[in-house]
């Protein structure tokens, strides 16, 4: 029975301090956005949209602790279609039949303009973002700044049943 113990002892103790190995396998399953249209044709679904940025910490807490969540995740991946947008990024992209930009505001900054249309209130974003859309791509509902893991389940079980905001 010693045996038994020290060798779980040593496996957890290789898997690393902290791990919750259940947690690692578990994942929230982010589309692309054109993934999301592809998705969306073939059975239509709420949308979850995460908006971000590369330097915010909250950004990063919620990544780690909301959406690895395996109840989250899998809440979301029942229920919802789940895209990732870093509001920072150059690219383009085409959503509900609209192209968006990276937009420049400064020397080396900018934002992304679908970031400013689906998280913005009166021009601005705070960051992070999360935004309900419905099967229309409508907003339902937006939530800003960091939210627990029991926190965005209480907010998405309400969402997936709300009409438009």
């Amino acid at each position: 029975m010693g045996k038994i113990i020290i060798g779980i002892a040593v496996w957890l103790n290789l898997a690393g301090p902290g791990t919750n190995l259940y947690a690692q396998s578990a994942g929230v399953n982010w589309l692309s956005f054109a993934q999301l249209e592809d998705s969306m044709r073939k059975q239509p679904k709420k949308v979850l949209v995460q908006v971000y940025t590369d330097w915010c910490s909250y950004c990063k807490l919620a990544e780690r602790k909301t959406f690895k969540n395996p109840e989250v995740a899998r809440y979301l991946n029942g229920h919802f279609y789940a895209v990732q947008l870093n509001a920072e990024k150059e690219q383009t992209v085409r959503f509900a039949g609209q192209l968006f930009g990276f937009k420049a505001t400064g020397n080396g900054t900018g934002i992304h303009s679908l970031a400013v249309a689906l998280a913005g209130q009166k021009g601005q974003v705070a960051y992070p973002a999360i935004v309900v859309l419905d099967e229309q791509y409508t907003i339902v509902n937006r939530q800003t700044g960091f939210v627990s893991p029991r926190q965005l389940l209480d907010w998405l079980r309400q969402a997936q049943f709300s009409k438009n905001e």
